[in-house]
């Protein structure tokens, strides 16, 4: 039997006994204890660990096939994952209780030396890193809210268990009350393009008491519902809901509504979960899958419904696009750099703004007739228009629109838009803008806002505030006033602020001249496209050979995530997309290419350099590609990164850098795929001590995932190595070839110390730090194998071969070996029997055709259906050299 490759537990952080991990000790130790006939356990660890954990158990007797072993622990099944005759890994089930642990194998049953002992969660308080994430996949579909069409919340009122409502119904009520102002905030923000569906539950009662939930201070972002206890709380309200009969599979977003009298509570949101779990060690088991990850928030029961809205909103926005989105004062050195705060719901959600026009402009709900698009640039310019305020309908006159957007370059826009107070007179109409600042005495009750986007890094902790205003004034502008960028000479006038007074349309002069030398910032912008879904960058990918050909591609031909796979100990080209946005081209651009491995959720900057290089010059409105070649020594899963050196003059350098996790995995082939084992890092960006809570989603049917830990505590700018496993569980021929595209995904802590006006202390957040996708796909074991090499004519060479099984379209390389060690590749696929044929000219680049031996080897590399093997190689000692 073919020995499949050993699953190398490096980083299963719990301690572990040496001879556990390592083979040679292993073997010495196992020699210790003499066989006896059947299966015998000798020793096992962790003797003592939380339901879910990863076991290895040792001794003899064991079958070597995987499905060929029995264990149970505790009285539960648990799950082989490898085996051999002496060693077997497996999963505890998320029900494991204390109990002897037993291996059925081979016609015999052997009990472990002592029992297993389970371990409760950690309680908050006790600092202690979190419990394992173990679970089979139920689906993998997007987790996403949409910003159109409905988007359904279950809300499930819950209650501590010293803390039952005295009024249950009345105060349920408070809470469907706050939610429905919700859906009206975001029907009318929308103009009806998104409906809020939101379904409440009775109340739940939650294990512990409120002391156990609320933590009242010790910390920066406290009181607060304590971190350390966000998952266990989660995973008792979805519980709570199922138990009342309720599918968590038909909702995007999950709110617990804490009933918490007399607690200051801040509240959560920004993460996401798509299994929730617990355990007590005490007979209180919780392990429930969805389909999709499911967003979610943590509040007090009576929070006011801006601050629901706001957390709300983190669901909404595309955070891979537009991170910081709080764009709060507090906490910042100059709290006057989040000026747009009281004209942003990411801002002072209290007061009840509507979202600026950056965000409506992203969240698409504006008609494009309602969007006036310019590109500002070095030709004179200066247009009018009448701008109309975001009322309860939307506008329908052709003459006037709701936004105008100015793009300077890719990383900097301004947006331009009206703002009103609603009309006193009809006190059930609009419910935003009640309180955003207007001019002196209120007077008149609404103007013009021109704000300021810069999107920038994506994948750091930075503080800058993502949209600010570009005016001097902290309040909507009237008749007379501007606001400007003086070094492009772009200048935004308010000629008239009462065009029309309900809804209130101002006219607005839009301009430039551009007498702009040559030197001043803002000619140009170098930019890569920072990562977005699956952490992946359009702007970098990699080209194996044969250059030029890849393995992922567009309708277009243009390389698509990574580009090619990887080929270890061969050059690698690593290439880089630069663009330059501007009017000015870039001159001696230089370009640092990164490699960090493992890959890993957070970035702490422990980055390698691989080269730099010079791009002599990107013309403006230009890309330019800059290369190095990267030769992997080992498949062991990189991210990479490009980094473009600001230069003077640039409009902003936080665009200048992007980042490729190289991470797809193929399973050891087999008739069941065997475990992927893959070591990731998880990264602390902050320079203290913080919680780092870690997600792993999109696990679809057929595949189980392991993973040590829900959350870790990491030093500043600490790491810590973790084992993450992936187990496919379904029979090749019944599992249809299907990928797992498994996102591991990292969240720290987001809280603000300085309170606003009206809101007071503002919402914290789980801020996103990055993740990786790790692209897992089964595939059969297969050889591949050549014929003799056949010339026609004097320079040109065909090569057949086949594969097995037999497939068709599976993608081989074939490379050929001169005489002077240079190789040629030829890229060819198979057809309906498996076979292959390849041609070569034996001419090289210098037209001659070498004499002496040529090499030839096929390798199956990215075959969509059979795993990757080498052929053997033949040779040719051509006949017709003179």
């Amino acid at each position: 039997m073919e020995v499949l490759p050993e699953l190398n537990v490096q980083y299963p952080s719990l301690r572990l006994a040496p001879h556990l991990l390592d083979r040679t000790k292993l073997q010495r130790f196992v020699e210790l204890y003499p066989a006896t006939a059947g299966a015998s356990i000798v020793d096992f660890g962790p003797k003592r660990g939380q339901a879910g954990t990863m076991m290895i158990i040792v001794g003899h007797g064991f079958a070597e096939e995987r499905h060929d072993n029995q264990v149970e622990v505790g009285g539960v099944p648990a799950q082989v994952v490898a085996s051999d005759a002496n060693r077997l890994v497996v999963l505890t089930a998320p029900e494991t209780h204390s109990g002897p642990v037993m291996v059925s194998a081979l016609g015999s049953t052997a009990a472990g030396p002592v029992d297993f002992e389970l371990k409760a969660w950690p309680t908050p308080d006790s600092g202690l890193d979190g419990p394992p994430f173990s679970y089979r996949g139920s689906g993998a579909v997007p987790g996403s809210v949409p910003p159109t069409g409905t988007a359904r919340i279950l809300v499930v009122a819950c209650h501590p268990a010293d803390a039952a409502p005295p009024n249950p119904a009345s105060d349920r009520q408070a809470i469907v009350d706050t939610f429905d102002q919700v859906n009206d905030f975001y029907t009318q923000a929308s103009y009806g393009r998104l409906a809020v569906q939101v379904e409440v539950t009775t109340f739940v009662p939650l294990l512990r008491d409120t002391d156990y939930y609320h933590r009242d201070n010790g910390g920066r972002g406290y009181p607060n519902i304590d971190l350390a206890v966000l998952d266990q709380l989660m995973a008792e309200c979805a519980q709570g809901a199922v138990n009342q009969g309720l599918d968590l599979d038909d909702y995007q977003v999950l709110v617990a509504s804490v009933f918490m009298p007399g607690r200051a509570v801040r509240a959560w949101g920004g993460w996401s979960r798509s299994n929730f779990a617990y355990n007590d060690g005490a007979g209180t088991s919780i392990d429930i899958t969805t389909t999709h990850p499911l967003s979610l928030i943590a509040q007090r029961h009576d929070a006011d419904w801006g601050r629901a809205a706001h957390e709300f909103g983190h669901a909404l926005i595309d955070g891979g696009l537009v991170l910081p989105e709080d764009v709060y004062g507090s906490d910042l050195v100059d709290t006057g750099e989040a000026s747009a705060e009281n004209f942003e719901m990411m801002g002072n959600h209290d007061t009840h703004p509507l979202f600026s026009g950056f965000l409506m402009h992203q969240l698409g709900w504006y008609t494009g007739a309602n969007i006036r698009e310019l590109n500002w640039d070095r030709n004179p310019f200066s247009q009018e228009f009448d701008l109309v305020a975001h009322g309860t309908a939307e506008n329908t006159d052709p003459a006037r629109c709701h936004l105008l957007r100015i793009r300077v370059t890719e990383g900097l826009s301004y947006f331009v838009e009206v703002r009103q107070r609603p009309d006193a007179a009809s006190p059930a109409g609009q419910v935003f803008d009640a309180h955003i600042p207007l001019y002196m005495n209120n007077n008149p009750d609404g103007g013009v806002v021109v704000t300021r986007v810069i999107t920038g890094t994506l994948n750091n902790n930075h503080q800058t505030r993502l949209i600010t205003l570009l005016q001097e004034q902290r309040r909507t502008m009237v008749a007379g006033e501007e606001a400007g960028d003086p070094l492009r000479t772009l200048r935004v006038t308010v000629v008239n602020d009462a065009v029309h007074t309900r809804p209130r349309v101002c006219r607005v002069r839009v301009e430039w001249a551009q007498t702009v030398a040559d030197t001043p910032g803002g000619d140009f912008d170098l930019n890569i496209e920072p990562w977005g879904p699956g952490w992946e960058s359009r702007d970098i990918w990699i080209d194996r050979l044969p250059y030029g050909t890849f393995d992922f591609v567009d309708a277009a031909g243009n390389p698509t995530g990574n580009g090619d796979v990887p080929r270890v100990m061969e050059i690698n080209r690593f290439q880089a997309r630069i663009h330059n946005d501007g009017t000015a081209d870039a001159d001696n651009v230089r370009v640092t290419h990164y490699a960090i491995s493992p890959p890993g959720v957070g970035d702490n900057g422990n980055w390698s350099p691989l080269a730099t290089n010079t791009l002599r010059r990107i013309a403006a409105n230009a890309t330019a590609v800059s290369t190095t070649n990267w030769v992997p020594q080992i498949g062991e899963h990189t991210c990479l990164k490009v980094a473009i050196s600001q230069q003077l003059g640039e409009v902003t350098g936080d665009n200048n850098s992007a980042q490729e996790n190289v991470a797809t995995f193929r399973p050891a082939a087999g008739s069941v795929p065997e475990p992927v084992l893959l070591t990731l890092a998880v990264r602390n960006p902050l320079t203290e001590r913080s919680l780092v809570l870690l997600g792993v989603e999109g696990v679809p049917p057929g595949y189980q995932v392991y993973l040590p830990h829900r959350w870790l505590y990491l030093d500043g700018l600490a790491e810590r190595k973790l084992d993450l496993l992936v187990v496919p569980h379904e029979d090749f021929k019944s599992f249809d070839y299907q990928p797992a595209p498994i996102s591991i995904l990292g969240w720290i802590p987001r809280v603000y110390e300085e309170k606003l006006d009206v809101t007071g202390p503002p919402a914290s957040w789980m801020a996103p730090i990055g993740g990786f996708l790790a692209h897992v796909m089964p595939q059969r074991r297969g050889t591949i194998k050549l014929s003799e090499p056949t010339e026609r004519g004097r320079q040109a060479v065909t090569i057949t071969g086949e594969v097995d099984p037999a497939f068709r379209d599976q993608a081989v390389r074939v490379d050929m070996t001169r005489p002077d060690d240079t190789i040629a590749v030829a890229q060819t696929k198979t057809d309906a029997a498996g076979h292959f044929t390849a041609r070569f000219s034996r001419v090289d680049d210098r037209g001659a055709a070498l004499p002496g031996v040529y090499g030839f080897q096929a390798h199956l590399i990215s075959a969509s259906r059979i795993a990757p093997a080498d052929s053997n190689i033949v040779w040719l000692v051509p006949k017709h050299d003179e």
